[in-house]
């Protein structure tokens, strides 16, 4: 195999096999990680319950302190 012209002629070159395996490496980690966030969600509205998240049904509150930087002081 001449992987010297690049990554599609190296690819080519591979017999059937070789590719779909280096594919299925390249995705365990992401469905991995997938997963185990799926497992850690179940597990947590197993033992907690539903997630009731009444944030939207509060007014904005338009006296709370903003992000603005504050006016610079004189000296």
């Amino acid at each position: 195999m001449n992987t010297s012209e690049g990554p599609f002629t190296a690819a080519k070159a591979m017999a059937g096999g070789e590719t779909h395996l280096i594919v299925i490496v390249l995705l365990l980690p992401f469905v991995a990680v997938f997963l185990r966030a799926a497992w850690l969600e179940y597990r947590r509205w197993r033992i907690h319950g539903a997630s009731n998240n009444l944030r939207s049904r509060y007014p904005i509150d338009t006296t709370a302190p903003s992000y603005d930087l504050p006016e610079p002081q004189s000296k």
